[in-house]
């Protein structure tokens, strides 16, 4: 490149800037200076090294506490002043910078909030979809010993299917106390409501719980 020698520090700086740039944000040395302008390595080490390290630092800021719930943005005013521009001469352009930077980060908080919301779902939804399993288990279960209960019942009125089932006596003999059977006001004494088994309380508070 003509010239070399004759390069201001500014002229310098622009070049570092255009380089940084090509590369997107790639990390600027002597030896990649050079080898893109021409300009010797020790040129660029003696006329901008500080320029180069301040370049080549990350320019963010300090987020404080919530910096988790934050994107890093690079400090607007730090990336004006390193350019060589006075930020008090371009306020509104600054001011205008910050609102959309705020905008951004509002966007971000509703995609985090988003995110979680989604997790709470897929849990209620593995969860929901367990306790319908467990129901469904449970009333089958229920009506398998339903269905077994009456079989038993209506074998023991026919001698002849006790075997089969294992029965040697009468569930309901109705030869013993006739009067007291033969009385229709006191049937409800007689077979009195069985007592839920553990089970059969589990299905109704998971019907109870989730209204089926």
């Amino acid at each position: 490149m003509a010239g070399k020698s004759n390069f201001t520090d500014d002229q310098l700086k622009d070049l570092a800037d255009e380089i940084k740039a090509k590369y997107k944000g790639k990390e600027l040395t002597p030896s990649l200076l050079e080898r893109e302008t021409g300009i010797g390595r020790m040129t660029w080490k003696r006329r901008i090294d500080d320029y180069l390290n301040a370049l080549n630092k990350p320019l963010v800021r300090d987020m404080g506490e919530n910096a988790d719930e934050m994107i890093l943005f690079p400090s607007i005013e730090t990336i004006f002043t390193r350019l060589g521009y006075d930020v008090d001469n371009h306020v509104k352009l600054v001011n205008a910078l910050h609102e959309l930077e705020l905008l951004i980060q509002d966007l971000y908080k509703e995609k985090q909030q988003y995110k979680e919301q989604s997790k709470k779902y897929e849990k209620i939804k593995d969860s929901f979809a367990e306790q319908n399993e467990k129901i469904q288990d449970l009333k089958s279960q229920k009506l398998y010993y339903e269905t077994k209960y009456n079989q038993l019942v209506v074998s023991s009125l026919e001698p002849h299917l006790r075997k089969e089932h294992g029965i040697s006596a009468d569930i309901i003999n109705f030869n013993e106390n006739k009067k007291i059977y033969e009385k229709l006001d006191s049937l409800e004494g007689n077979f009195p409501e069985p007592e839920r088994t553990s089970s059969q309380k589990k299905i109704a508070e998971l019907e109870d719980e989730y209204s089926f």
